[in-house]
């Protein structure tokens, strides 16, 4: 296990995003917290609202954030409330939160804190950049529920996906579940520079776009959602690729898999593996038929980490878990709570 606080530490960033909640965000974050005890000067965030005593959502139970004195911490000053350590105040973001203005802030005690910080990624950025700039060695970002945008690479050096016995009852289930996700996550990046170049260019145009033999086709529609028509039309009338500002859900592949009369070569461009919102069955079905998808920024998935209890009361066995996960996506998986690590 000290290989994977090893890995984890020499991120500049390092995102933790769950697959679903109760699978061991928290409890990851304050094992590397500790670990880092001493050795980098550890600056902490989240999206959204996280550090909770008990769980919004399901009303049970969960780990508080731990921190030790000296960490640099970005919240809404209304979280500040229900922390227990002594702080003080060192900057101030113009972020408003539904808990007030997202502060940094430094700990000048050991102390249990709550996170609220930036719920959009620009947001996200100045935070990071604003911590960087104090000192920061190592910044731990902790996601929250159905938020993977944490994972954008330009947020975030790496991720550690969460998983366990909360995404389904069994492990072959918990297992092709986060097999799929994985896959979306680290769906390939264009390499070629003139394509890239063009797709650097729809991107900042803010909308959905084509490519075709003599360009750049920039629309008027903001994101693909309601627009799957044009989408098919212009998939059918020669453009050979469509670039995707926003996620791509389950309703335009089954448009496009109905409907695209030529899909081989059919290229599905989007920011990055985290705009992918799309079952396994569909996934597959758009491979087979020839589709090719790309992002236009990698992600680094830098360990997966599993929690085998369920808030429903029933548990798998972790070792197993973590040796089926690692012989199928082939990355370092980890039980921080049992002690257990899978190629590390």
């Amino acid at each position: 296990m000290k290989e994977f606080l090893n890995r984890a530490l020499q991120l500049e960033s390092l995102a933790i995003v769950g697959m679903e909640k109760n699978v061991g965000k928290t409890t990851v974050l304050n094992y590397i917290i500790e670990g880092a005890r001493g050795r980098r000067l550890l600056g902490l965030t989240s999206i959204g609202i996280d550090g909770e005593a008990e769980d919004l959502v399901t009303g049970t139970e969960k780990p508080r954030i731990y921190v030790p004195k000296g960490t640099l911490l970005a919240t809404a000053k209304g979280a500040l409330a229900s922390s227990d350590l002594t702080k003080e105040i060192l900057d101030t973001t113009g972020i408003q939160t539904p808990m007030g203005e997202v502060i940094i802030l430094r700990a000048l005690s050991d102390g249990f804190i709550e996170l609220m910080g930036p719920s959009f990624n620009s947001g996200l950025k100045l935070v990071l950049d604003k911590l960087k700039t104090l000192g920061c060695e190592t910044i731990l970002i902790d996601g929250a529920l159905n938020r993977c945008a944490t994972a954008d690479p330009s947020v975030s050096e790496g991720i550690l996906l969460a998983t366990g016995a909360a995404v389904a009852a069994d492990l072959e289930g918990v297992a092709s579940a986060t097999q799929h996700r994985l896959q979306l996550l680290s769906i390939e990046a264009e390499t070629d520079n003139k394509i890239l170049s063009v797709l650097k260019n729809g991107f900042q145009q803010g909308k959905l776009a084509f490519i075709r033999e003599d360009g750049l086709e920039v629309t008027t529609e903001a994101t693909a959602l309601g627009a799957e028509s044009i989408i098919v039309n212009s998939l059918n009338s020669g453009a050979s690729a469509v670039i995707i500002k926003g996620v791509v859900v389950d309703r335009l592949v089954q448009q496009l898999l109905r409907h695209v009369e030529k899909p081989e070569g059919k290229t599905i461009y989007v920011e990055d593996g985290t705009k992918l919102f799309i079952n396994n069955e569909g996934y597959s079905q758009l491979l087979r038929k020839g589709y090719r998808i790309r992002g236009l920024n990698p992600i680094r998935v830098m360990a997966v980490s599993v929690n085998p209890f369920s808030p429903l009361g029933y548990s798998l066995d972790s070792r197993s878990l973590c040796v089926e996960l690692y012989n199928r996506v082939g990355l370092p998986i980890v039980d921080v709570v049992s002690n257990i690590g899978v190629g590390l």
